[in-house]
């Protein structure tokens, strides 16, 4: 997996979604009543907000189950918000991107050119 394309698709789809305050962990979680039961309505009020906003994360949610690894899957999967699961992800990744970035670096340090030869089937190697 290319992780900064991914990065860059997943918070488009999500952007496309209407979903990124969720994504960042800018979301507000609905507050209960504060006597349940003494108003039905204020419970109900409650009741569908929650739903939403849990719905909400689970859609995003959903769009890193579609497209991560099981053993990932594994570890977000208890997580309630999708800013935790998201972190997870990025914190997973991110760490990743360095490591393959020394390991190229380090590919291109050990290519070599024969003297006086054509140097472009050796740079095709970076491909």
């Amino acid at each position: 997996m290319n992780w900064i394309l991914y990065k860059e698709q997943f918070r488009a789809a999500v952007l496309a979604k209407g979903l990124v305050r969720f994504l960042e962990g800018c979301d507000r979680e609905p507050r209960a009543p504060e006597i349940p039961g003494e108003d039905s309505e204020a419970d109900e009020e409650y009741e569908s907000a929650h739903n939403v906003w849990i719905a909400k994360h689970q859609s995003i949610h959903t769009l890193l189950f579609w497209t991560l690894p099981e053993s990932l899957k594994l570890r977000i999967a208890p997580l309630e918000k999708a800013s935790e699961a998201w972190r997870a992800v990025v914190e997973e990744y991110d760490d990743q991107g360095k490591f393959v970035q020394v390991e190229i670096l380090q590919q291109m340090h050990a290519l070599r050119c024969k003297e006086n030869s054509d140097p472009r089937p050796t740079l095709n190697q970076l491909e």
